[in-house]
């Protein structure tokens, strides 16, 4: 069983972090931003290949693809902003 969402979230951070220079890239920062994501998203839950091509014909669907970036880019913003280890 898999969380495809993870998979997805973290391609689409590692896309987006391109666009923050200021961005902090310790690994504390962007599991931060991971969770929040993860716990803003729905899951995608698959058992079997099946259901890995159904949930991959979503990523492609716009308004999906829009969500997750949006949500990306709101995490990362509040973590720059307001960072939980010392400089």
């Amino acid at each position: 069983m898999k969380n495809c969402m993870e998979t997805i979230v973290l391609e689409t951070f590692e896309s987006v972090k391109l666009d923050y220079c200021g961005l902090c890239s310790c690994e504390k920062c962007k599991k931060d931003i991971l969770a929040m994501c993860l716990n803003r998203l729905p899951p995608l839950y698959f058992t079997s290949e099946k259901g890995e091509i159904y949930t991959k014909l979503n990523e492609f669907k716009l308004q999906f693809r829009v969500n997750v970036i949006q949500t990306v880019t709101e995490a990362v913003e509040i973590v720059m902003t307001h960072p939980r280890h010392t400089p």
